[in-house]
């Protein structure tokens, strides 16, 4: 078997050359004459039992028929199994640690300095952050007031001879008439002299039968 030894590079490169790369022992691999059109591949296809399991291989530029062990192996991997056949992938797994209570640790490793002192390293970010905020390079971000400029007078610059021909048009609102007796309340709600709430109740009329 004529093993090509270019390695995993583009075969484009060799596109040029009349050889295809190099074999183990430093000689050319020369590519092999294709003059087959599209009716010649098609005559193959209709004619040739084996056209099925044919494969072009890159690496030297020549065809390669698969074997049934190939095609078994290539079936195998497109239905998402193993390669091998003989793999069994539910065998019983090793237990490294059980419920029985051993005498020596599986790992007696001290603990690292760092796991119970601050970090250094995030120290001198957080300074170099201080320090920025400080010089005024870095602007902290500030919470914006979203009720600034919420309400608005919504019949400022309307124009009511011109709105008022519209179906939807919404008209502003009337504001009362102003007099003394608007601020006044009912007299069922004021207060009597002891300054005690006295709501009055109607009198009810008995009727007796």
């Amino acid at each position: 078997d004529i093993r090509n030894t270019v390695g995993n590079i583009p075969m484009e490169w060799y596109r040029d050359f009349p050889h295809i790369g190099y074999d183990l022992d430093g000689k050319k691999i020369y590519k092999p004459i294709r003059n087959k059109d599209e009716l010649d591949d098609f005559l193959d296809k209709m004619e040739n039992p084996d056209y099925w399991r044919t494969v072009h291989d890159k690496q030297t530029g020549s065809d390669i028929i698969l074997s049934d062990d190939q095609v078994e192996l290539v079936n195998r991997l497109q239905r998402g199994q193993f390669g091998d056949v003989n793999f069994n992938e539910y065998q019983p797994s090793v237990e490294f640690f059980s419920k029985d209570v051993m005498i020596h640790p599986v790992t007696n490793r001290p603990a690292d300095k760092r796991s119970f002192i601050p970090s250094l390293i995030e120290k001198e970010k957080v300074s170099k952050l201080v320090h920025a905020i400080k010089m005024g390079w870095i602007k902290p971000r500030r919470m914006e007031d979203d009720s600034r400029g919420r309400y608005y007078d919504l019949w400022s610059t309307e124009d009511s001879s011109i709105l008022a021909k519209h179906k939807m048009h919404l008209p502003a609102p009337k504001l009362s008439t102003w007099s003394p007796g608007v601020l006044q309340p009912p007299p069922e709600y004021l207060f009597t002299d002891e300054g005690r709430y006295l709501p009055i109740v109607p009198p009810v009329q008995l009727t007796w039968l």
